[in-house]
């Protein structure tokens, strides 16, 4: 009788730790599942062009996504966390890439006025901090945002610090390997980098700042990487810097910005250097229903897709982007969408500039167009659901 109150007393202490510790603790689940039907003309591969009729794949306003975040209360203001993304393309289910959690994985600590340092696969300085500056804040549909944070602006063995302190967000980062493999049309063999004796092949880092007032905001931030082909080859470096502002008035909100890059190869080539210029609003009409606009700018000066090919000026690109938005609710929204590019395809969905993701561009020629075409015109139509 003894011992089985003892071991009654010892399951209870058991069990009351267990919920303290859960109490102290959380897991989320969270995700974005958006698709819809887009119309895209113009549609060029090797053989011809035509017009595109499908579901969209990666999604609309957002890619769609799902992930877990997770945290852990550990005291005195100490909190251990963690994040796993990971993409689909819901018109198949299929996984938006080989990795499983290709968008985000990493975990860290967190201080109470001191900021967070967090190890994995990130989001670049940089980028975190341009998006929210963006008038469709990268959304698929229709905002050339791979072009304006650069093919790497997620990046794998990353540790990164960040901070917020009353509206200034600061951020700064290192990468051992970026897992990024692409410069031009180059596959590296090490692109997760960390070679014996050539740390800097893969590497990057990057720092970055915004602020938010509550009617005016301003960003900047530098991301650099160093992108090689082998282990043995040169590094070349490419580098991207962008300066950003917002101001809301009422229902609307104006934003614009300049992102300055400038990639070579390993031998000096310029792989591609260019002034991207982008502008746009929101407006809400009312708390339900919203409109947004922008506008994009590259003054391409020179771009290569191989160190061995010198350097040629392309044609200055131009896009221009509207969207209808209606909240059916807090989780789910449907939207209509249209673009019009100039002298590249939607989204600048070329080889140079996002190495054609959308399916929009021509993959056999620079500026992602058939010969003798000068545009593209896209309309969408979607549905969001979050959770």
């Amino acid at each position: 009788m003894k011992k089985l109150a003892i071991t009654s007393a010892v399951l209870s202490t058991l069990c009351g730790l267990s919920s303290v510790a859960y109490a102290q603790s959380s897991i989320t689940l969270y995700g974005i599942v958006d698709t819809g039907i887009e119309y895209v003309n113009r549609v060029s591969n090797a053989s011809g062009a035509g017009s595109l009729l499908r579901m969209q794949t990666y999604g609309g306003l957002y890619a769609s996504r799902w992930g877990l975040q997770g945290q852990e209360d550990l005291g005195d203001g100490l909190q251990s966390f963690f994040t796993l993304e990971s993409g689909f393309t819901p018109n198949n289910g299929a996984l938006a890439s080989t990795q499983l959690f290709n968008r985000l994985a990493y975990l860290g600590l967190k201080k109470t006025g001191i900021g967070q340092i967090s190890f994995g696969r990130q989001y670049t300085s940089a980028y975190e901090n341009m998006w929210m500056f963006m008038p469709f804040w990268t959304g698929v549909t229709f905002e050339p945002a791979i072009t304006a944070g650069g093919g790497s602006y997620m990046e794998d063995n990353m540790v990164k610090y960040t901070g917020d302190f009353s509206g200034l967000h600061v951020t700064t980062h290192y990468s051992f390997g970026t897992g990024f493999p692409y410069q031009g049309a180059q596959v590296s063999t090490i692109p997760e980098g960390s070679v014996p004796g050539n740390s800097r092949a893969q590497s990057a880092f990057g720092i970055g700042s915004a602020y938010y007032g509550a009617s005016f905001g301003v960003a900047a931030g530098y991301d650099e990487t160093h992108p090689t082909f082998s282990a043995t080859s040169p590094i070349g470096k490419a580098q991207i810097a962008f300066l950003a502002a917002s101001y809301t008035v009422g229902s609307a909100k104006f934003m614009g910005g300049y992102r300055w890059r400038n990639s070579k190869f390993g031998n000096d080539v310029t792989s591609i250097r260019d002034n991207f210029y982008w502008a746009g609003m929101t407006y809400s009409i009312t708390p339900a229903a919203g409109l947004t606009a922008g506008y994009y700018y590259d003054q391409v000066k020179g771009a290569s897709l191989l160190p061995t090919i010198p350097a040629t000026s392309l044609p200055n690109f131009s896009q221009v982007s509207l969207m209808a938005t209606y909240f059916l609710s807090k989780r789910t929204t449907v939207y209509v969408a249209t673009a019009y590019a100039h002298n590249g395809p939607v989204n600048y969905d070329t080889l140079l500039q996002t190495g054609t993701a959308y399916g929009y561009g021509n993959p056999t020629t620079s500026n992602g167009l058939a010969n003798g075409q000068k545009g593209q015109v896209a309309v969408a139509t979607g549905l969001q659901v979050m959770f």
